[in-house]
């Protein structure tokens, strides 16, 4: 049986994003809530710095050998961050070798004080490799991919830099491969990523949130590097969630905003989405809209064992594609029910 509120959003049919966001929220506090306008902006602004932090090379610290998305999104609703980055399949249908997937956590440390007692405190920060949700390569493999995270104001940090990788770890015994795992540093530049915005996204936010890293992908359309960073959060109607891509060669924060209304039902499984792209920003506005200079063309494919399987069907995945200068494209429908079919993830 669908959620009561969400019932009403699939009888509405074209009207889906007008209906999510105008009933009343009531229905849906069990597995979402409404945020306020200040809230998500919040949200979005975070994820914004938090991304510009970020930096990703390739083999032998170049650029990546092949294209790479890194999305990142909260872990929990005290303000925790995680993410995947993502050595994509070349092309994203029909490849040879699978992606690989580096996932990652970020966590903010109650720890102050350093070990010279002479330092000012300091907010130390850390960022981890999760293994057990991670595919390995040798280093010098082309999908090989180290993560860093410029904890700077100024992002100058050099060697005060967090990195980590996606290299096999070597055996015990064997010569070390570069390999990191995990990475603790002065958090002093990402005062406004460590401030809280709220406390109201709950597991059902958070699976979702998950969800969406593991089957959202990207195509940066145009010239220059095929590179992309995703944010993802909360909008502020309840299962309305919004998905901003950052090409990463267009000047940033330039990026294409999309929106996700979603259908579940009231034990949270997911049914259906309605994917749309919100429009371009008006003159001085960076928020909620729109301002890529580059086209993005977003895919929500079935999730794969990555390391392990190949996307080879193009009729399962859903696509939106946004070029500048031309009308905004159609809304579709994301048929998350069958997308996840064969997964736990969706009981």
């Amino acid at each position: 049986m669908l959620h009561p509120r969400i019932r009403a959003t699939r009888i509405a049919g074209p009207l889906l994003a007008l209906v999510a966001l105008s009933l009343p929220a009531a229905f849906a506090q069990d597995l979402t809530h409404n945020l306020t306008a200040a809230d998500a902006a919040c949200n979005q602004a975070q994820l914004r710095v938090l991304l510009s932090h970020f930096a990703v090379t390739g083999p032998g610290g170049g650029a990546p050998a092949r294209p790479s998305t890194l999305l990142a999104s909260y872990s929990n609703r005290y303000g925790f961050y995680d993410g995947l980055l993502v050595s994509n399949q070349q092309p994203l249908i029909g490849a040879d070798a699978p992606e690989q997937i580096l996932a990652f956590h970020l966590n903010p440390s109650i720890r102050e004080l350093l070990l010279n007692p002479a330092r000012p405190p300091l907010p130390q920060i850390s960022l981890e490799r999760e293994d057990t949700a991670s595919s390995y390569v040798p280093a010098t493999s082309a999908s090989a991919l180290a993560l860093f995270l410029d904890p700077t104001a100024d992002q100058t940090g050099g060697d005060a830099r967090l990195q980590i990788n996606n290299f096999v770890p070597p055996q015990t015994g064997q010569t070390c491969n570069g390999a990191q795992a995990t990475a603790t540093k002065p958090g002093r530049g990402l005062d406004t990523v460590l401030a809280l915005c709220h406390t109201k996204f709950t597991d059902f936010d958070r699976k979702v949130f998950s969800i969406l890293e593991r089957t959202l992908r990207a195509e940066v359309l145009g010239t220059g590097s095929p590179d992309s960073k995703i944010a993802i959060f909360r909008d502020q109607g309840p299962f309305a969630y919004r998905i901003d891509v950052f090409p990463t060669a267009a000047p940033f924060p330039g990026k294409v905003a999309f929106i996700l209304n979603l259908q579940a039902t009231n034990d949270g499984h997911l049914v259906s989405g309605q994917l749309a792209v919100l429009p371009v920003c008006p003159a001085g506005q960076q928020l909620g809209c729109t301002n890529s200079a580059l086209g993005v063309r977003l895919w929500v494919f079935p999730p794969l064992w990555a390391g392990t399987q190949v996307r080879q069907d193009q009729g399962a995945g859903v696509s939106l594609t946004y070029q500048p200068g031309q009308s905004l494209p159609h809304s579709v429908t994301v048929p998350f029910e069958q997308l996840l079919d064969g997964t736990t993830w969706n009981p």
